[in-house]
């Protein structure tokens, strides 16, 4: 997009797609990280965006009511569940921006969350999460906050009226459920439902927590403010049950309504000096941490999914190339000249071709995939099935290292 100076909306990267309709609803996010990435590189970048994920929680915090330690061991809880979402990709907008917005439609400051949503809707798709949680408000002054009825409708109205100021416009709507009928499709881990497994034991504690605080405690809710931030949370509850995705929103938000209705007070420490160092202490061991790592470049740290000589087989590749639905983004970075069969993209693609690269890379039968679309390289991993396959069918091994493989057809 900075080359072309033309905004991105059809596909340039694979052959399975090629100039077909691209929802890049995230194409602002991507102009703001490239200009990070030129000046500093992958550090900078995951810094900025490690700097967001931190401002969404501090905004957490400051809706948070009660003693210091009772806030504290409320919000580690909702910690442990929040980590889900954390990457270097354009969602850490939506993380940063949902509590901001429903920090401000919980105090009835629509104009300005309406401006948000300006800025949110071409960010990320996550935007329609936050219209949702403002539409919330509205029921809650049906029922409890009569004389806010009016301006919340009015507000709402506003808000979802400006996330069409993109240039999607109301197709940046519409492609929203297309998105998740094919991310369920093609068995996208984060898109399916949560299960009742010992891994997100966390999400059902906080979900007891705040089903038993709305029930014991629910006439502590004596301002709209508060009304707003439990009804919030509770409506996210079903959601982040249907779709793990959900998750860590509901646990950003849960933790201010639940200590709202458990904690009324903010109070005071008795000991206040006590929790200030430990959050000293804390910051001093995280900030301690981060430096090492970057300092010594421990190997978790380092983005290397492709070597030279992988990503020169790979451009070599007399196409068209079959690639695993990972492999594509790091061949579209690494060996931008060779148009890849599919990549993590997913929306661009029919689901037919993404659930054909799941079914190869899972079992290796590659013949009526191939043969429909003439492929005569492929590039995958060491331990994909495809490779003996392939070999024993008598292509050639053209490059191997311990992360690629590439054939080619004799």
């Amino acid at each position: 997009m900075f080359r072309s100076h033309e905004l991105l909306f059809t596909d340039k990267f694979s052959f399975t797609a090629h100039n077909q309709f691209f929802w890049n609803h995230s194409w602002l996010s991507q102009l703001l990280f490239y200009p990070l990435f030129s000046a500093g590189g992958l550090g900078l970048l995951t810094a900025a965006c490690a700097a967001a994920i931190v401002a969404a929680w501090v905004v957490t915090w400051s809706m948070m009511s009660g003693a210091f330690a009772d806030r504290l061991l409320l919000m580690g809880g909702a910690l442990s569940c929040g980590m889900l979402t954390w990457s270097v990709r354009p969602q850490v907008f939506s993380i940063l921006l949902l509590p901001v917005v429903l920090r401000l439609v919980s105090r009835d400051r629509w104009w300005p969350a309406a401006l948000l949503f300006v800025l949110w809707a071409n960010l990320h798709a996550g935007f329609v999460l936050g219209v949702l949680l403002a539409a919330s408000s509205v029921p809650v002054a049906a029922i409890w906050d009569r004389d806010r009825f009016a301006r919340r409708i009015a507000g709402v109205i506003a808000c979802a009226a400006a996330t069409l100021v993109t240039p999607l416009g109301l197709r940046n709507w519409t492609e929203i459920p297309a998105s998740m009928t094919r991310s369920r499709a093609n068995s996208i881990l984060e898109w399916q439902a949560t299960p009742l497994t010992t891994e997100h034991l966390p999400f059902w504690l906080l979900a007891g927590v705040l089903l038993v605080a709305i029930g014991l405690y629910w006439r502590r809710a004596d301002s709209a403010e508060t009304r707003v931030l439990v009804v919030v949370a509770l409506v996210l509850l079903p959601l982040a049950v249907r779709t793990m995705r959900n998750i860590p929103a509901f646990a950003m938000l849960m933790a201010p309504a639940a200590s709202r209705l458990m904690f009324p007070s903010r109070g005071k420490d008795a000991r206040p000096s006590v929790p200030v160092a430990v959050a000293a202490a804390v910051c001093l061991c995280a900030v301690s941490a981060v430096a090492v790592a970057w300092g010594v470049s421990w190997t978790r740290l380092g983005w290397h999914p492709m070597s030279e000589g992988a990503a020169r087989a790979v451009a070599s590749c007399k196409g068209p190339l079959f690639n695993t639905y990972t492999g594509g983004g790091p061949i579209i970075w690494f060996a931008p000249t060779q148009p890849v069969f599919v990549d993590s993209r997913q929306d661009p693609f029919p689901v037919e071709v993404v659930q054909a690269a799941g079914r190869i890379e899972h079992t290796g039968e590659y013949d009526a995939t191939f043969a429909r679309w003439s492929i005569h390289c492929a590039a995958v991993p060491p331990e994909s099935p495809l490779v003996g396959r392939l070999s024993g069918a008598g292509w050639v091994k053209t490059f191997q290292d311990s992360q690629w493989v590439v054939l080619a057809q004799h």
